[in-house]
């Protein structure tokens, strides 16, 4: 698993429900919209327009963070109110957060909704009027049901089968029975399209607990000869890999992304994609794509999808030529644009640029630059004391600075943890040896493009990159620097 500084972690595995997600991971601050708040709402809603107003009693922050579609925004409140006409074409599910409260609201064309809440109370309740009341309604009743299943949920993935089963499948009944006696309320002149997508849900929540359980049983409980049985297959058959209408659904997008992890394990036994080069990475799930899905908006989005995570993590080395021709046929400029941004950050960090610069605090609290060692090949390990994928590296990194035979090669671990007090307690508590440093966070995450973290770079003497995405010290990582230290290692 990789630990990552990016929102929306595509994972129902870890993260089953939005509320929870969100309690574990930061937004991104993205584009902010500014709208003064107007008492004076307009009779007649545009039929491109949903109109939200949201009041909050008591407030004590002073906005609220959003995410919906391909937007991340941040709603600024005027004296606890915020009011705005959003550009929706279509029933769209927004996701929200103020201060500690998250909750998921659906919003849609020609619509309003105004939410409100007394931020002053421990735990608030939502309440909801406008056009779009009774959906909303529900929506914040599934929330709540989600967020008590959670711990049931993740003890699921090391269940049996006979007991994964029946428990899931009492899970989708229960939902369905939930959402029976709420649609008798709906009222809107969106409420069909409503119910399409809310029973779709149900149905992929249960599907995606059947491939959770498919990928990871065997990973979890440490059986990796199992097999699913016949009747642990038969979810398949309800699984719709092209059906566009859904593509809204965070969940039905994390169900492709299963479904081609299946895929791609049934037609290719033993792959080992870590060891791929990124060409081989792109040109298997492209071709896996192609042949298990057919329609063609899905087939864009799903490649767009894996794309845009891909360039978050992996970089561009060795399929700089497929990836850029790849961006030159998104027709949406802004999802355009956004690519090419992020492929620009690692050709700045591609072999033979300068490496950036990085200041940090020693243990001993003196201050150090990056271009101290230059002279030195530098194999650099970007962690966090919160990052369990990193602590797991800890003593495949120790063993490799310990073997490290002259001095030629130095490792040095950059912490970009939020408190130097947490960082400092834990390489103690550790006993870490090597070159430990606490960086100024922000500024390293920008300049070496660290979407997530565990991350290792090398850099050579002069100062050049060698690798911006270099092995795990768990990895093949030996190899590599041995050539560069002629041995030495």
């Amino acid at each position: 698993m990789i630990q990552s500084f990016s929102s929306v972690p595509h994972n129902p595995l870890f993260f089953p429900n939005f509320a929870a997600n969100m309690k574990k991971l930061p937004f991104i601050l993205a584009a902010l919209i500014v709208v003064a708040f107007t008492a004076c709402q307009r009779k007649v809603t545009p039929k491109t327009v949903f109109t939200l107003k949201i009041t909050v009693s008591n407030a004590g922050e002073e906005y609220i963070l959003a995410r919906y579609g391909e937007r991340l925004d941040t709603f600024f409140l005027d004296s606890g109110k915020y009011y705005a006409e959003l550009p929706f074409s279509q029933g769209t599910y927004m996701e929200l957060q103020y201060g500690e409260k998250f909750f998921q609201v659906f919003g849609a064309p020609a619509n309003d909704l105004q939410l409100s809440f007394d931020a002053g109370m421990e735990d608030p309740v939502t309440k909801f009027a406008g056009s779009l009341q009774f959906e909303n309604e529900y929506v914040d009743d599934r929330r709540l049901f989600d967020e008590q299943q959670l711990d049931l949920e993740n003890n699921l993935y090391t269940a049996g089968e006979e007991d994964f089963i029946p428990v899931n499948d009492s899970l989708r009944k229960i939902r369905e029975q939930l959402f029976t006696e709420s649609r008798k309320t709906f009222v809107s002149n969106v409420a069909e399209e409503f119910t399409y997508l809310e029973e779709s849900l149900i149905k992929t929540k249960w599907i995606n607990r059947y491939m959770e359980h498919e990928l990871y049983f065997p990973l979890f409980t440490e059986q990796a000869e199992y097999t699913p049985s016949a009747k642990m297959l038969e979810y398949r058959k309800e699984i719709d890999p092209n059906n566009a209408r859904l593509l809204v659904l965070d969940e039905y997008l994390g169900m492709l992304d299963y479904f081609i992890d299946i895929k791609k394990k049934e037609a290719n036994q033993g792959i080992d994609e870590v060891s791929m080069s990124n060409l081989e990475r792109m040109t298997l799930e492209f071709n896996t794509i192609e042949k298990n899905i057919t329609n063609k908006p899905v087939v864009d989005e799903v490649k767009y999808k894996w794309v845009q995570k891909f360039l978050q993590t992996n970089g561009i080395e060795g399929a700089e030529k497929e990836l850029t021709e790849y961006i030159q046929t998104v027709s949406d400029p802004i999802r355009r644009q956004e690519l090419e941004a992020d492929y620009k950050k690692w050709e700045a960090l591609q072999n033979g640029e300068q490496s950036p610069e990085i200041r940090a605090v020693t243990m001993a609290g003196d201050s150090i630059k990056l271009s101290a060692y230059r002279g030195k090949y530098i194999y650099l390990d970007f962690w966090a004391t919160w990052c369990k994928p990193c602590r797991d590296e800890i003593p495949f990194l120790e063993k490799l600075t310990a073997d490290l035979k002259k001095d030629s090669i130095v490792v040095i671990s950059v912490s970009l943890d939020e408190e130097l007090d947490t960082w400092a307690r834990i390489v103690r508590l550790k006993k870490m040896t090597g070159i430990q440093w606490f960086a100024e966070k922000d500024a390293v995450i920008s300049a070496y493009n660290l979407a997530s973290i565990p991350r290792y770079v090398i850099i050579d003497p002069q100062g050049k990159i060698v690798s911006a995405n270099a092995e795990r010290p768990s990895g093949n990582i030996r190899e590599q620097l041995k050539q560069l230290s002629n041995g030495e290692i």
